[in-house]
């Protein structure tokens, strides 16, 4: 099955040292903000392959995921088959964050709920910590630590929470409440950077925040985002993609492109 992605960066076209990713063009924020397009959007989708950035339209992310799915050998060599409300999670040694005696690995199902875990070092069993999904889990010199949305009907936010051995078992500690749910979340170094759909953010293991960047006329659609170990970030709204390149410390140049066969009204 051929998989309709849309831009992907591993061409010579593609490459990220021209002005503007291959297919599109620079915009003015306030132009970005203009724009109204005659049907639905793309919803990019970006991630990074060879430190080359990847652009996709959801449609074509989910068809790429479930054609990758039924080529893994996951399902068939899992040590552990976890049936969740909200689906299914296949766990086998390696997989998630590794810790001290074992493996930390979240689980984010959606609006019916998911969970974080660990797993045992040795495979010999798991236990679940916590039923709420997990966007992602870090290990840093000051411990392990996990952003956990609640995301539900009229309830949106998230809670930064610590993952720590207790007495007989690994249980969490909240940290802070976010007071928002991020629409994507990414790790840079020993802390967070999360996009929201009016702003971006850095997140520290202690639960200080500092806005790094705020969309200035308002808020979009933001689909998902991506960081290049230079420290780079790349968000990709329903329309349009923003670059943020660091300047300094928490300073980040802002770049938005429009992709040119937007038709807009």
């Amino acid at each position: 099955m051929t998989i309709p992605i849309l831009f992907l960066a591993l061409t010579a076209k593609a490459h990220l040292d021209v002005d503007a990713p291959f297919g599109f063009r620079k915009a003015e924020e306030q132009e970005v903000f203009n724009m109204r397009a005659e049907d639905d959007g793309p919803d990019y989708m970006l991630s990074f392959v060879e430190n080359r950035l990847r652009i996709e339209s959801r449609v074509a992310w989910v068809q790429r995921e479930q054609a990758e799915a039924k080529h893994s050998t996951l399902v068939k060599d899992a040590k552990f088959k976890i049936v969740l409300p909200s689906g299914k999670l296949y766990w086998k040694p390696g997989m998630g964050t590794q810790v001290e005696d074992g493996w930390l690995k979240g689980y984010n199902g959606g609006e019916f709920g998911g969970g974080l875990f660990w797993f045992a070092a040795d495979a010999s069993g798991y236990k679940k910590l916590s039923d709420r999904n997990t966007q992602i889990v870090i290990n840093t010199p000051k411990g392990a630590f996990a952003v956990q949305a609640h995301t539900h009907m009229m309830f949106w936010y998230s809670d930064l929470v610590e993952v720590r051995k207790g007495s007989s078992q690994w249980e969490t500690r909240l940290v802070t409440n976010l007071h928002v749910a991020p629409a994507d979340i990414v790790r840079d170094g020993d802390r967070f950077i999360y996009v929201t759909d009016s702003y971006v953010s850095t997140l520290n293991t202690d639960g200080t925040q500092r806005e790094i960047y705020r969309f200035g006329w308002g808020e979009l659609r933001v689909e998902s985002m991506a960081r290049r170990p230079n420290g780079e970030i790349w968000v990709g709204t329903s329309y349009h993609l923003l670059r943020l390149t660091p300047k300094g410390a928490d300073q980040y140049a802002a770049q938005w492109y429009a992709s040119k066969s937007l038709k807009v009204k």
